[in-house]
């Protein structure tokens, strides 16, 4: 082949490939559109999740999510049966206490085994976050009955205190605290390092916020929220919030291997 003809045929490869560089140019910059184009609709689509999750009281259904966090507001989501299990939990308590007296919880009845139940539900819900969190402790199982198989709050989280969690229903706007069980609580020294307040929603658990063990007995007695018994007492509002806990929490997060 002479040289003039070599010329001509790596010219024509030159030309060729310029081409087609040129027409997989032209592709990779629609590709690259589409993709703009997806990740703005998802930024809408999440900017209207992010809206919805302000304004209402229940996560919406395309959500997957166990504990969401969205401008400083926590809240948990549990599988929808557990209910039917604490619901169990609840009568089988209900008939252990009519064997074993006891009496904060014969004064009400069932009102106090609503409260039960909603309790048990909230301390599942906050169990649920130390499990998300790989956070090792021991937890207080209610069914327990026996003394040597109770703790002395709910939660005892080892590098960090004990936590004890109160639940309040949808539409309470107080934390209220019975004087009678808290001061028996501080005679025998086991008053939490933590209080936690969940508020139990339609189909999810608002973090209403903490307080400190020793701050619940500093709190006034409101006798129009309760007027059967003394209490302690304050509005959701002003609980510490909750993002302050979290914190430290997640510090205490550790690689279990799962």
């Amino acid at each position: 082949m002479q040289e003039s003809e070599a010329l001509l045929i790596s010219q024509g490869h030159y030309e060729e490939l310029s081409f087609l560089s040129q027409k997989y140019k032209i592709r990779l910059e629609k590709l690259v559109e589409a993709i703009l184009e997806d990740f703005l609709e998802d930024q809408v689509a999440m900017n209207r999740i992010f809206a919805e999750l302000k304004t209402k009281s229940k996560l919406p259904a395309d959500i997957q999510a166990w504990l969401w966090h969205y401008n400083n507001e926590f809240r948990i989501k549990l599988e929808s049966d557990i209910a039917k299990f604490e619901n169990l939990t609840a009568e089988l308590l209900q008939n252990r206490y009519r064997e074993h007296p006891r009496s904060n919880f014969h004064e009400q009845g069932l009102k106090d085994l609503e409260d039960k139940r909603v309790g048990m539900l909230g301390q599942t819900a906050f169990l649920s976050i130390l499990n998300e969190l790989r956070i090792p402790h021991n937890y207080d199982v209610p069914v327990f009955f026996w003394r040597q198989h109770r703790l002395p709050a709910d939660f005892i989280i080892p590098n960090f205190g004990s936590v004890e969690i109160k639940t309040v229903k949808k539409n309470d706007r107080y934390l209220v605290v019975k004087r009678e069980l808290w001061e028996k609580q501080m005679r025998t020294n086991h008053v939490p390092d933590y209080v936690v307040v969940l508020q139990c929603c339609d189909d999810d658990f608002l973090i209403c916020g903490w307080l400190h063990g020793k701050e619940i007995g500093e709190l006034p007695h409101n006798p129009v929220i309760c007027p059967y018994a003394p209490c302690y007492c304050t509005e959701l509002s002003k609980l510490r919030p909750f993002n302050e806990l979290y914190a430290k929490l997640k510090k205490l997060s550790s690689d279990l291997g799962c």
